[in-house]
């Protein structure tokens, strides 16, 4: 987490350093690996019903880009999904499975090797709350649990293409966050992701 901080506040000062400096939109599709976290088995009351990363849905979020150098440039990624988890109970047979808000957030540095593409790496901080199960109706709310909201970091890689102020992007989100053993909780999660970026170059500067 002060590793984001810190970044995030060499990404502010970047910005008042050098030359150009873009904002944009970004939509695309997160694949989750969400899994229930390891207890006896005896203890588990319930679990994920998804094969690897399966839990899939729709991004929408907000991408800063400043350029530190021709090949060089630092880029701040905040993001939104509504996850969909199928799952079940096993003391109640109406459980379908879960839903969270999944708040993603990360600063990169990315590297031109060669003209239009890229790869960056970086760290993360997510944040996921309002978690509730959902029944066959489709009614939603804490029915036996009330899960906690709950950040979760680790580490960020990422690869694309840019096309003028295009972006496609991979990323590759592992979590760094110590499991939990709560028999109804899940453990962190881990992702992959392809976005669909445009930008709007917002300032241009001399170099002080």
């Amino acid at each position: 987490m002060r590793n984001l901080f810190l970044a995030f506040s060499i990404f502010l000062y970047a910005i008042t350093c050098k030359a150009q400096s873009f904002l944009g939109v970004t939509i695309g599709t997160d694949f989750a690996l969400v899994r229930e976290s390891h207890v006896p088995l005896e203890h588990k009351l319930w679990s994920v019903n998804e094969n690897g990363y399966s839990a899939e849905s729709l991004v929408l979020g907000l991408r800063g880009e400043q350029h530190l150098a021709s090949i060089f440039s630092l880029v701040l990624n905040l993001s939104y999904t509504r996850k969909n988890v199928k799952a079940g109970d096993s003391s109640f047979d109406g459980i379908e499975g879960l839903k969270f808000n999944y708040f993603q957030n990360s600063i990169i540095g990315i590297w031109y090797p060669v003209e239009k593409w890229y790869i960056g790496a970086g760290p993360f901080l997510n944040y996921l709350s309002n978690v509730n199960d959902y029944d066959k109706g489709g009614n939603e709310g804490p029915f036996f649990y009330v899960r906690k909201n709950k950040k979760e970091y680790g580490g960020l890689l990422s690869t694309g293409m840019r096309f003028n102020n295009i972006l496609l992007d991979l990323y590759f989100n592992k979590s760094f966050t110590p499991a939990r053993k709560d028999s109804d909780d899940f453990k962190p999660i881990n992702s992959f992701g392809i976005p669909l970026s445009y930008l709007i170059r917002v300032r241009k500067n001399k170099r002080r």
